[in-house]
C-alpha cells in the first residue's frame, strides 16, 4: 500500500532542500557506508535514499546503478514514518505495507528490506540508510544497531558537507568583499594611512609612497610625514587635526604640500578620522587617505588666469560689444565695447534689464513670428534671442540696436549658449559689431571653421599634425582619437599627458620609423600598419597615411596625416591564414585520397600523399580524368555530372580503384563542387579505402550464415522433442514442470524465429533468395495479413482494422508480401497500448500506391530513426527484450520491398505512434474500390 505522508512533511522537504545534497555526483564517504552496511548486514544491495516530493533520490547506491524511483514505490517512505527505529522487513510478501508494492510482485522482486531513517533533527526523517534483497533475511539486534549507527554517521557527514560549503562560501564572500575594497582603493588612486596617535607607528599603503617618489618601509611612523609638510602649511594641517581631536570637526580636512623625493612640492588633500579612543577619551587609531590635488592645483590656476585673461580680453574689446544674460534673460555682463556702442553704463543694465530694451520691437515682433512658423510652437520674449542656442545652435545674424540717445546701428550678432561642464545652460553671450568688412570677415573665418570642423567630424578616423621627432609631438589631433585610443585629444597635444609613440608597440617601430623617415627624405606620401595599446590594454592594428608639409628650402616643417581602425579586417585576414594553415595541414596529413579536378575537363589539378599511396603510382599529378580511373559506368557517370550540376555534391558511393600493379581496390567516393577565386568550377574528390571493411563485413556474413545453418538442425531436433514432451505423447507431466517447459517451448520458437531471420537476411544479402512473383489483389492480400495476424494482436489487446480505400493489380511474391505484413503488424501490435487500433490503409499518390500500418505506440526516438533499418538495431534493448524481438525484422522488411520494386519510410511523432509505409509504382493501372473496413 502507498505510505502515508508525514504530519511533519513541510518542514521535512525545508531541511532536504537545505542540505543542498539532492542531484549531486557520488562521493567516496556515502558509498563506503553503503557498502559496510551491505557487509554488516549479509545483503545483496545497499543504498542511501533520499525521499523528495515525488521522488525517492539514491545519493549512494551498492551493486546497482538506479539514480532514483517513484515516492510510491518506495520502501524508504514507510521506514521515514518512524524516524527513531529500524524499519524491519525479513519477507515483504507477508508485510501488507509493501506486500502488493510492484517491486516486490515483479520478476525478481524484493523480498528483504530493513531501512535506518537519517533523522537530522527533532524527528526530521529526510531518508534511509536501507539493505534489501531479493531473498527473505533475518538480522540479529548487533546487525539492527549497527545498521542504526551507520544511519547516524551519514547524517553526520551530510550536515559537515552543508557545514564545509557554507564555509567555502562565506570565505569566498569575504575575499570578494576584501578584493571589492581593495579595488575601491586602488581605482581612486589614493594614498591611504593608519596612524596610531599614542606611538606614532604609521603605515602608508603603496601608493603614498609612488604620491613622494618613495620606496615603501618596513617600519614608519608619523615623522615621515611631518618631515616632509611643507613648513607654511605644517601648522594649518596640526590646527585641523588638533579640532578633529577635540571633537570640533567631524573628520580630518586639510590641503598642503609636500616634498617630493626629487625636491618639488606635491600638493596633498589629506582626510581622516579617528577610529578608537583610550579609555580617558584620548586619540588611538585614527585612518585616513591623501590624494594628490596637485593638477587640480594647478588647473585652478590656470582657470584664474584665464579668467583674468578673458576679462582682460572683454574689457580690452571695445570695438565689440559684449552682452551676456542669465538663463531668464536678465543682464548680467555689459562690457566697455557695448558701452561705447549703446551709450549705456553697465550699472544701468547688469541685474535690471534684459537685452530686449536694445532691440527694435517690431524687428522682434517679426523674428518671433519667423521662429513660430518655422517651429510650429508660439516662440516670444526673450526666447527671440535664444531659442536656436538653447537648442544647441548657435546663431548670428543681423539686428538693429536702439542705443541711449536714440541712434540705431545695424549689428551683426552672434548669440551661444553658456554651459557647465556638465554640459547645462547657464547663460547667453552675445557678442555684436558693427557690421564692417571686419564683421564680413569674421563671418567668413567662422564659415571656414564650421566646415572644416563638420569635415573633420565625419571622418572614420583621426586626422594630425605632429612634429617629425622621436615622440611625433602632435600640434593638432581630431578628437577621433579618444574613441580609437581611449585617450582625448587633448592628452596629446604637445605631448600634454601622453605622445602617440608611447601607444605604438616596440617591436612595431624600427620598421615604422625605417618607412616613414624613407618616404619623407624622398618626399614622397607613407602608408604604414602597426599595432597600439588602447588605454583599456587591448591591441589595435591601425593604418596610417601621411605626407610632409615642407618650406620653400625643402626642410620638413611637420607631418599631415590620417589614422584609422584596421583591427577588424586584420583578425579576418589573421584568422584567414590560420585557417588556410590548418586545412593544408588536413590536406596533407589525412588518412583520405584527396584530389582538386576542373569540373569541365576532370583533370586533376593536386592531389594529397595519401592518393599516391593509395594507387600506387609516383609522385606525379595522373594525367588521365579521375572517372577513366574509378570503375564508373555509363549511368553513374550521367549521374555524377547531374549531382554535381544540380545539388554541388555527389556520393558517397561504392567503385573500385585501378592500382597500379593490376589490382582493384574497393573505395568509397565523396564529391562536392566549389568554385574558385576567378569562378572555376572545381571539384573536391575524397577517396576512402574500404578493403578492410568489405572484407569484415564478409567474414561477418559467413560467421551468421555457418551459424544459422549449424543452429537450425538440432534446434529443429530440440523444438520437435519439446513439442511431443508438452503434448503428453510421454506420458502426463507433473504441473510443476509445465510452467518450466512452456518456457523453454516459447524461447525454442523465439530461436528459430531468430534462425530463420538470419538465414533470410543472408540470403537477401547474397542475392539467393527466389521470389515467385505474379498479379495480385493488394486488398486480398491485406485482407489475409490482417487475418493471420490478429490472433498475435490479440496477446497485446490490440485490434488491426484495414481501412476502406483503393484496390491495384501488382506483381508480388505472395508469400514475401505476407512475410513483410508480418514484420509491420507485429511491430505495431506488440509496442501498441491496450484497447488501442492498428490501422492498415491504402491510397494512390500520384503513379504509386501506399500501404501504411499506422500504431499508436510511443513513436521512434530521434536518435534511433538513422539506424531503424540496420541488422539488430533496436530502440531499447530492455524493451525489445520485454516485448520480444530479433532486431532483423525491419532490416528484412526493407530488402524484400527493395527486391520487390517497391520503397519504404515512415513518419512518427514521439508519443503520438508511428506510421510506416511502402511504396509501389502503379506501372499497369489495376482494379480500384473501396473494400469496408476489415476488423
Amino acid at each position: 500500500m502507498k505510505a502515508l505522508i508525514p504530519h511533519n512533511e513541510t518542514e521535512r522537504l525545508q531541511a532536504l532542500r537545505q542540505l543542498h545534497i539532492l542531484d549531486t555526483p557520488a562521493e567516496t564517504a556515502f558509498d563506503a557506508l553503503t557498502e559496510i552496511a551491505a557487509q554488516i548486514s549479509g545483503a545483496g544491495f545497499a543504498a542511501l535514499t533520499l525521499i523528495d516530493q515525488e521522488r525517492q533520490w539514491f545519493k549512494s547506491t551498492f551493486n546497482f546503478c538506479t539514480q532514483q524511483n517513484s515516492r510510491d514505490d518506495s520502501f524508504c517512505s514507510h521506514a521515514i514514518l518512524t524516524p527513531s527505529q529500524l524499519t524491519y522487513i525479513p519477507d515483504a510478501r507477508h508485510d501488507p505495507r509493501v506486500a502488493d508494492n510492484p517491486l516486490v510482485t515483479g520478476p525478481d522482486g524484493i523480498r528483504f528490506y530493513a531501512g535506518a531513517p537519517l533523522m537530522l533533527r527533532d524527528n526530521l526523517a529526510l531518508g534511509t540508510l536501507c539493505v534489501f534483497d531479493t531473498k527473505p533475511l533475518n538480522l540479529t539486534a548487533a546487525q539492527q544497531k549497527s545498521l542504526m549507527q551507520l544511519a547516524d554517521q551519514a547524517v553526520l557527514l551530510m550536515n559537515n558537507r552543508l557545514l564545509q560549503q557554507q564555509s567555502a562560501e562565506q570565505n569566498l564572500h569575504l575575499q570578494q568583499e576584501k578584493n571589492r575594497i581593495d579595488a575601491i582603493i586602488n581605482g581612486t588612486n589614493m594614498g591611504t594611512w593608519e596612524w596610531n596617535v599614542q606611538t606614532g607607528h604609521t603605515v602608508y599603503n603603496q601608493y603614498w609612497y609612488g604620491i613622494l617618489g618613495l620606496d615603501p618601509q618596513v617600519q614608519s611612523d608619523v615623522e615621515i610625514w611631518r618631515s616632509r609638510v611643507h613648513p607654511e602649511d605644517l601648522p594649518i594641517a596640526s590646527t585641523a587635526l588638533d579640532q578633529h581631536f577635540a571633537g570640533v570637526s567631524p573628520f580630518f580636512d586639510a590641503r598642503f604640500r609636500m616634498q617630493h623625493h626629487q625636491g618639488h612640492w606635491v600638493w596633498i588633500h589629506a582626510v581622516g578620522r579617528v577610529m578608537a579612543w583610550t579609555d580617558d577619551h584620548r586619540p588611538l587609531l585614527m585612518f585616513g587617505t591623501h590624494r594628490d590635488i596637485t593638477q587640480e592645483r594647478l588647473q585652478q590656476q590656470e582657470m584664474q588666469r584665464t579668467r583674468s585673461h578673458l576679462q582682460a580680453i572683454i574689457d580690452s574689446s571695445t570695438e565689440a560689444a559684449m552682452i551676456s544674460t542669465d538663463i531668464h534673460g536678465v543682464i548680467r555682463l555689459f562690457n566697455p565695447g557695448a558701452e561705447r556702442m549703446l551709450g549705456y553704463r553697465a550699472i544701468e543694465l547688469v541685474g535690471i534689464s534684459t537685452p530686449a530694451i536694445l532691440h527694435d520691437p517690431d524687428e522682434v515682433r517679426a523674428r518671433a513670428a519667423q521662429l513660430s512658423a518655422e517651429y510650429q510652437l508660439p516662440i516670444d520674449g526673450f526666447d527671440v534671442f535664444v531659442y536656436k542656442a538653447r537648442h544647441g545652435t548657435s546663431e548670428t545674424r543681423q539686428w538693429t540696436y536702439i542705443g541711449k540717445n536714440g541712434e540705431r546701428k545695424q549689428v551683426r550678432l552672434s548669440v551661444s549658449a553658456i554651459c557647465t561642464d556638465q554640459g547645462e545652460i547657464s547663460g547667453y553671450l552675445g557678442v555684436a559689431i558693427d557690421i564692417t568688412q571686419l564683421e564680413q570677415l569674421h563671418h567668413a573665418l567662422l564659415l571656414s571653421e564650421q566646415r572644416h570642423r563638420s569635415m573633420l567630424e565625419n571622418l572614420p578616423g583621426v586626422v594630425y599634425r605632429c612634429i617629425n621627432d622621436a615622440n611625433w609631438t602632435m600640434l593638432f589631433i581630431s578628437d577621433e582619437v579618444e574613441k580609437l585610443t581611449g585617450h582625448p585629444a587633448r592628452s596629446f597635444i604637445r605631448n600634454k599627458k601622453i605622445n602617440f609613440a608611447e601607444l605604438q608597440l616596440a617591436e612595431d617601430q624600427p620598421l615604422l620609423r625605417e618607412i616613414v623617415d624613407r618616404d619623407l627624405t624622398n618626399h614622397a606620401r607613407f602608408s604604414v600598419e602597426y599595432r597600439i595599446r588602447h588605454a583599456s590594454g587591448a591591441v589595435r592594428w591601425v593604418q596610417e597615411l601621411g605626407r610632409g608639409i615642407y618650406d620653400p628650402n625643402g626642410e620638413l616643417l611637420y607631418i599631415d596625416g590620417f589614422i584609422w581602425d584596421v583591427t577588424a579586417q586584420k583578425e579576418v585576414q589573421l584568422a584567414l591564414r590560420a585557417g588556410e594553415q590548418k586545412l593544408a595541414s588536413l590536406y596533407q596529413l589525412a588518412p583520405l585520397a584527396i584530389l582538386l579536378s576542373q569540373f569541365d575537363s576532370g583533370e586533376i589539378l593536386n592531389v594529397n600523399p595519401q592518393w599516391y599511396e593509395l594507387s600506387g603510382l609516383s609522385d606525379e599529378i595522373p594525367a588521365l580524368p579521375l572517372p577513366t580511373l574509378l570503375s564508373f559506368n555509363q549511368i553513374q557517370l550521367e549521374a555524377r555530372q547531374q549531382a554535381l550540376a544540380s545539388n554541388a555534391s555527389f556520393g558517397p558511393i561504392e567503385l573500385e580503384l585501378s592500382h597500379v600493379e593490376g589490382q582493384q581496390i574497393p573505395v568509397l567516393l565523396s564529391e562536392v563542387l566549389i568554385q574558385n577565386a576567378s569562378g572555376t568550377a572545381q571539384v573536391w574528390s575524397i577517396i576512402q579505402d574500404i578493403t578492410e571493411r568489405r572484407r569484415v563485413e564478409q567474414m561477418k556474413n559467413q560467421f551468421v550464415s555457418m551459424v544459422s545453418h549449424e543452429l537450425r538442425t538440432p534446434l529443429t531436433a530440440i523444438s520437435g522433442a519439446l513439442g511431443l514432451i508438452s503434448g503428453g505423447a510421454l506420458g502426463p507431466l507433473p504441473d510443476a514442470m509445465q510452467p518450466m517447459l512452456q518456457i523453454a517451448c516459447d524461447n525454442s520458437e523465439k530461436l528459430t524465429q531468430l534462425i530463420n531471420d538470419l538465414l533470410d537476411i543472408d540470403k537477401l544479402v547474397a542475392g539467393k533468395m527466389q521470389f515467385e512473383l505474379q498479379d495480385c489483389s493488394v486488398r486480398d492480400l491485406l485482407t489475409q495479413s490482417v487475418r493471420h495476424n490478429q490472433p498475435y494482436a490479440d496477446k497485446f489487446h490490440t485490434r488491426i482494422v484495414l481501412e476502406p480505400g483503393p484496390d491495384a493489380m501488382l506483381l508480388l511474391d505472395p508469400m514475401r508480401f505476407h512475410q513483410i505484413m508480418a514484420n509491420l503488424l507485429s511491430n505495431a501490435a506488440k509496442f501498441s497500448p491496450p484497447g488501442s487500433v492498428v490501422a492498415v490503409r491504402t491510397e494512390k499518390i500520384a503513379q504509386m500506391l501506399r500501404i501504411s500500418v499506422q500504431d499508436q505506440g510511443p513513436g521512434i526516438p530521434d536518435n534511433f530513426r538513422a539506424r531503424i533499418f540496420e541488422k539488430f538495431s533496436q530502440a531499447d534493448a530492455v524493451d525489445a527484450r520485454q516485448r520480444g524481438g530479433t532486431g532483423l525484422g525491419l532490416a528484412i522488411v526493407k530488402e524484400l520491398t527493395n527486391r520487390l520494386g517497391g520503397e519504404i519510410g515512415f513518419d512518427s511523432v514521439t508519443g503520438h505512434g508511428s506510421c510506416f509505409y511502402l511504396e509501389f509504382a502503379l506501372d499497369q493501372p489495376g482494379e480500384e474500390n473501396n473494400a469496408g473496413a476489415l476488423h
